[in-house]
């Protein structure tokens, strides 16, 4: 900092010394200097020394260029310059040159190398004082370039870095961001060449992208491409002339009352241009039109189309609004696809999909079981199947097959109720049989066989004299989700309470989806207290149910009271929505809900109880993805009322 306004004249030279210091003032003297150049000396200036301003910042050098720093240096007498590195004065050799002039200095340094990363001090000095300035040289990222952007992708090149930092590269690092945005979203930590490509860009908003090597050591500077726009360019337009051709095997599936699902294929042709989404249209006969089912082109090769209420489908692969129509109808399909020119061809049109709820068989019914057996005759009586397969039981057939033989024989058809009164047998001749269900889709698989039966008063007489008849087993006990993801659910569960009087074989698995009504069995040979359910479709809400059964028949179901959700749960947290209480009396057999909090509160009162009876409780907690494992059940409680103690 210069101290005085004008030259100092009429002072002493040599030896700066001082006296008469103050809170605001210092008297300073020295002797005459001993050479005045030839010339009398009128004054004295401090060094001064001053950057160009893009200096100051630091500067920023590839590897294998030439360095240069300028300073201009001021001062009376002319100061002496030198200039240092990491406290060590340099000097000039074959890279290194330093120019010194009046008024003016130049370091140069030659083939940069990673090592000359440094902080840079020039220093000047004269007999009036000292003046210094710092530059620092940074090491350069590989720059590189955008080609070939559209509205959704853009191509990166770049060059590898000049200096590996001692250990080869082992991959780049591509990084975005939108500029009215602060986060860098990283596109890629594996990339092993120095090419890439960004995808699913949202058209018309500007990025900026950015590259980085790493190595062993670590992960260098990156180098920073200039923002561009996701958008076509002009002349990407002017070489788009067609639209492109039509999407063939247009294919409908999955039809419900409601919906049907439709996949199909690209077209051959694009048209010149990158495919940019596909329409999906309905011909409805009452008005003779093809209309619209998506508001937005899609970009998949699939689509699930709504046609009952108007909400949001998700699909497995889209998720897309449907269009509110009346059901039982018969409607075709057609797709068309769009690029930069517009949208192409239709499809061929599907043939018409009657949209209902689909039929399949019926399960089979329960166990056939004989009563009031005579000579030649005996009554069978059997149980409804558990699912209808979508459409209203019209009969049964009755089978039989005789002691020794292999063949079953068709002894009657169109049975209209669940038992029927056999004529027509054969005396002292062991039977068994068997029941099958009829709905218009047509017949269920066959009912286990009944137990053999032999044909006589006799053997009746011994039937109806057993003193412990045996009978199905109890529904099993605490079914839960152990385990939940997007396509599969593990279930567990204990084993009923009673057996029926016969050792369980087997128990029988179901699931229902909360959209249908009708229960889908799953398995009906699990052996285990526990299974994987699989597939679920993602996205749906679940309920499970699971009988056991015996020699006598399957006994009744234990439902879950509470749906679970399709999908994964290990990536995501998730908040607690409340938690539920279940309840269990000593002596029974099931937990039974009796309350829900409203919030994550881990206290609640309990109302719903009986005066003198003795009971258990549990806790469950919820979140959005379901209900989790129940906890350890209290100690078995005696309700009553509190007393207050006396003394006698």
């Amino acid at each position: 900092m210069r101290c005085n306004a004008r030259l100092c004249q009429d002072l002493h030279y040599r030896n700066l010394k001082w006296r008469d210091k103050s809170g605001k003032s210092i008297f300073l003297f020295w002797e005459p200097s001993k050479y005045d150049g030839g010339a009398p000396i009128k004054g004295y200036i401090p060094p001064e020394i001053q950057l160009d301003v893009k200096l100051l910042a630091g500067l920023t050098a590839r590897a294998g260029t030439k360095i240069e720093l300028p300073a201009d240096v001021k001062g009376k007498p002319d100061p002496r310059v030198k200039w240092t590195k990491a406290d060590q004065v340099l000097r000039a050799d074959d890279r290194i040159t330093m120019d010194t002039q009046p008024g003016h200095s130049k370091l140069s340094i030659a083939n940069s190398t990673r090592g000359d990363t440094a902080t840079y001090i020039i220093e000047a000095v004269n007999a009036c004082g000292r003046a210094t300035a710092t530059i620092d040289i940074n090491p350069a990222p590989p720059a590189f370039d955008l080609s070939d952007i559209t509205n959704e992708s853009c191509c990166m090149a770049w060059n590898p870095p000049r200096d590996d930092g001692g250990s080869l590269i082992t991959n780049y690092i591509v990084e975005s961001r939108q500029t009215d945005k602060e986060e860098w979203v990283k596109l890629s930590a594996t990339v092993k060449h120095t090419t890439f490509k960004a995808c699913k860009l949202t058209a018309l908003k500007e990025y900026v992208f950015r590259v980085s090597a790493e190595n062993q050591y670590g992960i260098g500077q990156p180098a920073e491409h200039a923002p561009i726009i996701a958008k076509y360019s002009f002349e990407h337009l002017l070489s788009v002339s067609d639209p492109p051709g039509a999407p063939t095997r247009v294919t409908p599936s999955d039809i419900t009352k409601d919906a049907v699902s439709l996949t199909w294929f690209e077209p051959d042709e694009d048209g010149g241009s990158p495919i940019t989404g596909y329409w999906i249209e309905k011909f409805d006969p009452e008005s003779d039109k093809w209309i619209r089912c998506n508001k937005l082109p899609i970009k998949d090769t699939s689509f699930r189309e709504k046609v009952l209420i108007s909400c949001v489908f998700i699909c497995i692969e889209c998720c897309l609004q449907g269009e509110g129509t009346p059901h039982k109808k018969k409607y075709s399909f057609r797709v068309l696809a769009e690029n930069l020119a517009g949208p192409g061809k239709p499809s061929v049109e599907t043939d018409p999909v009657l949209i209902k709820d689909p039929i399949d068989p019926p399960w089979a019914p329960g166990k056939p079981a004989i009563r009031e057996v005579g000579k030649t005759t005996a009554l069978l009586a059997w149980t409804r199947p558990e699912h209808d397969g979508g459409a209203k039981i019209e009969s049964y057939i009755i089978e039989f097959q005789k002691a020794g033989s292999e063949e079953w024989i068709r002894l009657m058809e169109d049975v209209p109720q669940t038992e029927q009164q056999l004529t027509g047998l054969v005396e002292h001749q062991e039977y068994c049989f068997r029941v099958k269900a009829v709905n218009k889709a047509g017949e269920s698989e066959a009912s286990e066989p009944s137990d053999p039966v032999g044909l006589s008063i006799t053997y009746y007489s011994i039937i109806t004299r057993m003193s412990h008849p045996l009978s199905p087993p109890s529904a099993p006990q605490w079914l839960e989700v152990a385990s939940i993801t997007k396509v599969s659910a593990g279930l567990k569960w204990q084993a009923p309470s009673s057996d029926g009087g016969s050792p369980i074989t087997n128990y029988v698995v179901e699931k229902r989806d909360v959209r249908r009504k009708a229960w889908q069995a799953v398995d009906t040979t699990v052996k285990e207290l526990k299974y994987t359910v699989t597939p679920l479709n993602e996205g749906s809400l679940y309920v499970f149910r699971v009988a056991a059964e015996n020699a006598a028949g399957m006994g009744e179901f234990c439902e879950m009271e509470d749906a679970v959700l399709a999908k994964d749960t290990f990536s995501e947290y998730r908040l607690l929505l409340g938690l539920s209480s279940l309840k269990k009396e000593k002596l029974g057999s099931r937990w039974l809900k009796c309350c829900k909090t409203p919030d994550k509160q881990s206290q609640f009162k309990v109302t719903d109880v009986d005066e003198g009876t003795e009971v258990q409780f549990q806790v469950r907690a919820e979140n959005e993805a379901g209900v989790g494992d129940p906890s350890e059940p209290t100690e078995i409680l005696t309700i009553e009322d509190a007393t207050i103690p006396g003394i006698k």
